[in-house]
């Protein structure tokens, strides 16, 4: 099933039951497996290039997995209701790969031929769950998610 489909299951059993519906963003942490931040380390780590599809001006909005436990906590005593889980903020990837670089010296890229890729996605800041806000701004995150990974 899919996150629409199971989002729009939800809401038709809203008055059976109380939702919270959280659309998280693009999530990143230590220990991390998937998704650009885990990607690019890899390719630090093993010395390979990392690869950016298309010309790498398509943004996404970037989230600490620490504020993403905030969020879920938050959400659990906030009303029902769908809340987009993001900073609000919209990188491009060339934006992520630089300030990436810049903090762990690595890892050299290249451009490669695009694929179908959505050219702009960002949590609707309207839509955050009351009384909560994320704290680590894409720079700070990255720097924490350093720090972690040299603790590990």
């Amino acid at each position: 099933m899919s996150k629409y489909l199971a989002e729009k299951a939800c809401e038709e059993h809203k008055d059976d039951m109380e939702l919270v519906i959280l659309r998280l963003f693009n999530v990143y942490g230590p220990n991390q497996e998937k998704g650009l931040i885990a990607n690019l380390t890899k390719a630090m780590e093993e010395d390979k290039y990392f690869h950016i599809y298309g010309d790498g001006t398509h943004t996404r909005d970037f989230i600490h997995i620490d504020d993403v436990c905030e969020a879920i906590k938050t959400s659990l005593e906030s009303i029902c209701g769908t809340y987009d889980v993001g900073t609000g903020e919209s990188h491009s990837i060339n934006e992520v790969v630089e300030t990436y670089r810049q903090i762990f010296n690595g890892p050299k890229f290249m451009y490669v031929k695009a694929s179908d890729e959505i050219d702009h996605l960002v949590a609707d800041k309207t839509k955050f769950i009351p009384n909560w806000k994320p704290r680590y701004s894409l720079k700070e995150g990255l720097r924490t998610f350093k720090q972690k990974q040299s603790e590990d």
